[in-house]
């Protein structure tokens, strides 16, 4: 289910599908073990090997049926090197890789945290599929190391629009970077 990174990191370049389900997509990333604290399970990404990375999946959708993705944030504060705004652009595309979905920016202030308290906070947004698959790419905005980080990947899908709250089948997909995928009602 991938490389175990141990109590490090262990650094993925572009092309690398070594993550379960995961492939980098742009640059390098960090595959983090316990080097830091985890927001879900033993493993998570620090989007930012040495340069800017990026990370996608190619999920399975209904056309017209309306997504909620939602994922946990942080930033590698480093050892007090690495402190700072991190930026991470989530996006969805169609499966021809060029329609958008959705496109997300977000920031994260690694000021004052450290590898023991990342400060993870739940981020999530929503679109509408437009065909049978989407691909979902989470992609670091800071070009050098200690990149935004991020854990707990889940995909749900309503029935109606995302304000209906109405979960398909009450199933919430994890993506988790640990080398599963759960569904979990």
């Amino acid at each position: 289910t991938g490389p175990n990174p141990g109590s490090s990191w262990i650094t993925l370049a572009n092309g690398a599908t070594s993550i379960t389900g995961w492939r980098v997509v742009q640059g390098d990333i960090d595959y983090i073990g316990t080097a830091w604290t985890n927001s879900d399970g033993s493993r998570g990404l620090d989007l930012n090997g040495v340069t800017a990375g990026a990370v996608a999946q190619t999920i399975t959708t209904t056309a017209g049926r309306t997504y909620t993705v939602t994922f946990d944030l942080a930033g590698n504060p480093g050892f007090g090197t690495g402190t700072g705004v991190k930026q991470l652009t989530a996006l969805v595309t169609g499966a021809n890789g060029t329609t958008s979905l959705a496109t997300n920016a977000y920031t994260f202030d690694t000021t004052g945290k450290t590898l023991a308290n990342m400060g993870w906070s739940s981020k999530s947004f929503t679109f509408t599929a437009d065909g049978t698959s989407a691909i979902l790419t989470f992609r670091s905005g800071n070009d050098s190391a200690y990149g935004p980080a991020i854990d707990n990947v889940r995909l749900d899908g309503s029935l109606g629009t995302a304000a209906s709250g109405t979960a398909a089948g009450g199933l919430v997909t994890q993506l988790k970077f640990d080398g599963t995928t759960a569904d979990a009602a």
